[in-house]
């Protein structure tokens, strides 16, 4: 029994835990910075501008990752003005073993509502 009370008290506590990062990663972490960061690496790997109109949302657990909402990818230079891609939600999962290595291990990429 004692067990059992140690156990759920280990769960309870990882929970707040993980509850506790996450508020703080959306409490520190200036949204507009990492929405200026995608973008200008986007722009610079690909020439394409991208614009993030929408909130992020961070996850930690199951899995680390970022939801980012109302994405729009544009044309590259010589081509039209309307976007190359448009996406409602773009939800992007990363493998945590290789963050601690200084890696990104994209592990799983969904998308939903996109136009071409």
């Amino acid at each position: 029994m004692k067990l059992l009370k140690w156990f759920f008290g280990l769960i309870i506590a990882m929970a707040v835990l993980i509850a506790v990062v996450v508020v703080t990663l959306n409490l520190v972490v200036d949204e507009d910075m990492v929405k200026g960061k995608f973008s200008s690496q986007f722009a610079s790997k690909t020439g394409q501008s991208l614009d993030i109109n929408g909130p992020l949302q961070w996850s930690i657990f199951p899995w680390v990752g970022i939801k980012l909402s109302e994405v729009r990818v544009g044309s590259a230079p010589g081509f039209d003005e309307k976007p190359l891609a448009t996406v409602q939600e773009l939800d992007v999962k990363v493998g945590i073993k290789p963050l601690f290595e200084k890696k990104i291990v994209v592990d799983t990429v969904v998308l939903k509502g996109v136009r071409l």
